[in-house]
Protein backbone atom coordinates (compact mmCIF):
# COMPACT_ATOMS: atom_id res chain seq x y z
CA UNK A 1 0.00 0.00 0.00
CA UNK A 2 2.99 2.39 0.67
CA UNK A 3 4.34 1.92 -2.88
CA UNK A 4 0.63 2.41 -4.00
CA UNK A 5 0.77 5.92 -2.71
CA UNK A 6 3.88 7.10 -3.04
CA UNK A 7 3.56 6.19 -6.89
CA UNK A 8 0.79 8.47 -7.48
CA UNK A 9 2.11 11.18 -5.19
CA UNK A 10 5.74 11.06 -7.37
CA UNK A 11 3.69 10.72 -10.68
CA UNK A 12 1.61 13.93 -10.17
CA UNK A 13 5.55 15.78 -9.65
CA UNK A 14 7.24 13.55 -12.32
CA UNK A 15 8.00 16.27 -14.75
CA UNK A 16 8.81 19.01 -11.31
CA UNK A 17 11.14 16.27 -10.24
CA UNK A 18 12.45 15.25 -14.02
CA UNK A 19 11.87 11.68 -13.58
CA UNK A 20 12.05 9.16 -16.19
CA UNK A 21 9.68 6.01 -15.97
CA UNK A 22 8.08 5.07 -12.63
CA UNK A 23 7.79 1.44 -12.20
CA UNK A 24 5.71 0.19 -9.16
CA UNK A 25 6.78 -3.21 -8.84
CA UNK A 26 5.52 -5.94 -6.04
CA UNK A 27 7.88 -4.86 -3.13
CA UNK A 28 9.21 -1.54 -4.38
CA UNK A 29 8.87 1.73 -6.99
CA UNK A 30 12.18 2.07 -9.48
CA UNK A 31 12.34 5.26 -10.94
CA UNK A 32 14.98 6.79 -13.77
CA UNK A 33 16.46 10.16 -13.57
CA UNK A 34 17.74 12.07 -16.34
CA UNK A 35 21.59 11.72 -15.40
CA UNK A 36 21.39 7.74 -15.63
CA UNK A 37 21.32 7.40 -12.62
CA UNK A 38 18.50 4.67 -11.41
CA UNK A 39 16.39 4.31 -7.74
CA UNK A 40 14.96 1.40 -5.85
CA UNK A 41 12.72 2.88 -3.11
CA UNK A 42 11.45 -0.04 -0.55
CA UNK A 43 9.40 1.63 2.18
CA UNK A 44 7.10 -0.29 4.96
CA UNK A 45 6.73 3.62 6.86
CA UNK A 46 8.06 6.80 7.01
CA UNK A 47 10.34 5.58 9.37
CA UNK A 48 11.34 2.11 7.34
CA UNK A 49 12.76 2.57 4.57
CA UNK A 50 15.63 1.58 2.02
CA UNK A 51 16.74 3.79 -0.74
CA UNK A 52 18.96 2.27 -3.45
CA UNK A 53 20.74 3.83 -6.62
CA UNK A 54 22.84 3.55 -8.65
CA UNK A 55 24.95 5.26 -11.27
CA UNK A 56 27.31 3.70 -13.70
CA UNK A 57 28.84 1.05 -12.16
CA UNK A 58 28.30 2.47 -8.66
CA UNK A 59 26.01 1.45 -6.05
CA UNK A 60 24.80 3.57 -3.21
CA UNK A 61 22.03 2.87 -0.26
CA UNK A 62 20.53 4.74 2.44
CA UNK A 63 18.56 2.60 4.50
CA UNK A 64 17.17 2.47 8.26
CA UNK A 65 18.28 -0.79 9.72
CA UNK A 66 19.63 -0.40 13.11
CA UNK A 67 22.37 -1.79 12.83
CA UNK A 68 25.09 1.03 13.36
CA UNK A 69 24.47 2.67 16.39
CA UNK A 70 27.59 4.44 16.64
CA UNK A 71 26.85 7.17 13.72
CA UNK A 72 25.23 10.27 14.53
CA UNK A 73 22.28 9.61 12.24
CA UNK A 74 21.30 6.43 13.91
CA UNK A 75 19.32 3.83 12.65
CA UNK A 76 19.75 6.07 9.07
CA UNK A 77 23.10 5.66 7.38
CA UNK A 78 24.83 5.68 4.20
CA UNK A 79 26.21 2.58 2.39
CA UNK A 80 29.19 4.11 -0.30
CA UNK A 81 30.49 2.35 -2.76
CA UNK A 82 33.55 1.84 -1.93
CA UNK A 83 31.47 -0.44 0.59
CA UNK A 84 31.90 1.78 4.21
CA UNK A 85 29.34 3.09 6.32
CA UNK A 86 28.55 6.52 6.92
CA UNK A 87 26.47 8.80 8.71
CA UNK A 88 22.88 9.58 6.44
CA UNK A 89 23.50 12.92 5.05
CA UNK A 90 20.31 13.50 3.54
CA UNK A 91 16.89 11.96 4.88
CA UNK A 92 15.68 12.37 8.30
CA UNK A 93 13.92 10.33 11.13
CA UNK A 94 10.09 11.42 11.84
CA UNK A 95 9.79 13.15 8.57
CA UNK A 96 7.43 12.31 6.11
CA UNK A 97 8.42 9.56 3.84
CA UNK A 98 7.63 11.69 0.56
CA UNK A 99 9.89 14.46 2.14
CA UNK A 100 13.12 11.79 2.14
CA UNK A 101 12.32 10.74 -1.61
CA UNK A 102 12.22 14.28 -3.05
CA UNK A 103 15.05 15.09 -0.73
CA UNK A 104 16.96 12.01 -2.08
CA UNK A 105 16.19 13.12 -5.68
CA UNK A 106 16.75 16.45 -6.06
CA UNK A 107 20.11 15.32 -4.23
CA UNK A 108 20.85 12.94 -6.94
CA UNK A 109 20.07 15.15 -9.49
CA UNK A 110 22.85 17.23 -8.64
CA UNK A 111 25.02 14.70 -7.45
CA UNK A 112 24.59 10.85 -7.67
CA UNK A 113 27.69 10.38 -5.97
CA UNK A 114 26.75 12.42 -2.94
CA UNK A 115 30.22 14.33 -2.76
CA UNK A 116 31.60 10.69 -2.44
CA UNK A 117 35.22 10.90 -3.88
CA UNK A 118 36.40 8.05 -6.03
CA UNK A 119 39.84 8.95 -6.26
CA UNK A 120 40.31 8.28 -2.69
CA UNK A 121 38.95 4.28 -3.83
CA UNK A 122 41.20 1.83 -4.72
CA UNK A 123 42.32 1.44 -8.42
CA UNK A 124 39.79 -1.92 -9.34
CA UNK A 125 41.19 -2.66 -11.99
CA UNK A 126 44.11 -3.90 -10.36
CA UNK A 127 42.47 -5.13 -6.74
CA UNK A 128 44.70 -1.73 -5.37
CA UNK A 129 47.59 -3.08 -6.66
CA UNK A 130 50.43 -1.02 -8.41
CA UNK A 131 50.68 -2.73 -11.70
CA UNK A 132 53.95 -4.29 -12.88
Amino acid sequence: MMHIHLCEQLTARQEELQLGEIQLLQDALLLGLPTGTTVQIRATSDDDYSFEWQWGDLALRIDTAPLHSALATFPNHLHRPDGTVAADPLTRPGHPLLDNVIGLLRSLLHDPLLGHDLSAEPDRTHHGLAAS
